[in-house]
């Protein structure tokens, strides 16, 4: 006699067989098996392959993105002209574009309320601009550089103290 639960049972083994897996055409490579989140909620499988090259395997840039905030680069008052210690404080930047050479990254300016707003997004844009041919000098392609000044309308600590201005002048630089 069959019961009710061996039925069950039977149609529960049916209905939930294990799902047949295939090979993507368009699933990354990777060097070891998983999951790796995509935008907008997708989801692609990783291959795993004796036979892919290891000159095929190219780093991905990571997911959450690569932000460069950098209060040590400083500029003289009213100046745009990189320091020499810059080289220093931008070779982060310039090694992670190095080591994903298919990311484009947004340098920003920001500068802290002294002048006239005016002139902050002049001088924002001047040391953007100062960044971006650093980046230039550096083998760093144009057109993966975009440049944007937002001067003095972005504060992130007050303007009333010399130490607040000082850290509302900055300059960012952030994966897109």
């Amino acid at each position: 006699m069959i019961g009710a639960g061996t039925v069950g049972a039977a149609a529960a083994l049916v209905l939930c067989k294990e799902p047949e897996i295939t090979e993507s055409p368009d699933a990354l490579v990777a060097k070891v098996p998983g999951e790796l989140s995509q935008p907008l909620e997708q989801r692609r499988s990783l291959v795993m392959t004796d036979a892919t090259p290891a000159a095929a395997l190219v780093p991905l840039a990571p997911l959450m993105g690569f932000v460069f905030d950098s209060r040590s680069l400083q500029f003289d008052l009213d100046r745009a002209e990189l320091e020499p210690g810059a080289s220093d404080a931008l070779s982060p930047v310039v090694d992670f574009l190095n080591d994903y050479p298919e990311v484009s990254v947004r340098i920003t300016d920001h500068t802290c309320w002294l002048g006239s707003n005016e002139h902050s997004l002049d001088l924002s844009q001047r040391r953007a601009d100062a960044v971006a041919d650093y980046l230039l000098s550096q083998g760093i392609d144009r057109d993966r550089l975009f440049v944007a000044a937002e001067g003095e309308s972005q504060p992130i600590d007050s303007n009333l103290t010399d130490e607040g201005r000082q850290s509302n002048r900055r300059v960012e630089v952030v994966q897109l």
